[in-house]
């Protein structure tokens, strides 16, 4: 690397962010199952971040309205795999959404043949 940065070295959080290993035993965690939304307070800051219980319950609703994957802006700090272990977990265990025909599924082949 150029700028003298180490090629796979750990990330860190910018000027006024924290990395989820960084949050996750922060302060006093908090959980709104109404909100689906997880955040963490330390007597004088309000973190708001995903952690397991709010992964869970967005992978559930995505699940639920068929959904097959979902992404992250930013996953730095998942160094244990707490949240991309509990999104699989939770799609893992899902019913099988709709499947496409086969020759929908690899289109290079035949799509003309797709609906």
């Amino acid at each position: 690397m150029s700028d003298g940065a180490r090629a796979g070295s750990a990330a860190t959080g910018s000027l006024g962010t924290k990395t989820y290993d960084e949050l996750k035993g922060l302060g006093d965690a908090y959980f709104d199952p109404a909100a689906g939304a997880s955040w963490r307070w330390d007597g004088d800051q309000w973190w708001s971040y995903d952690d397991a219980a709010s992964v869970d319950a967005k992978a559930e609703r995505l699940a639920s309205n068929g959904y097959g994957g979902a992404m992250w802006w930013d996953i730095t700090g998942d160094r244990d795999n707490d949240l991309a272990g509990q999104l699989g977990d939770t799609f893992r265990a899902a019913p099988t959404g709709p499947s496409a025909p086969a020759p929908c599924a690899h289109p290079g082949k035949s799509w003309k043949w797709c609906p």
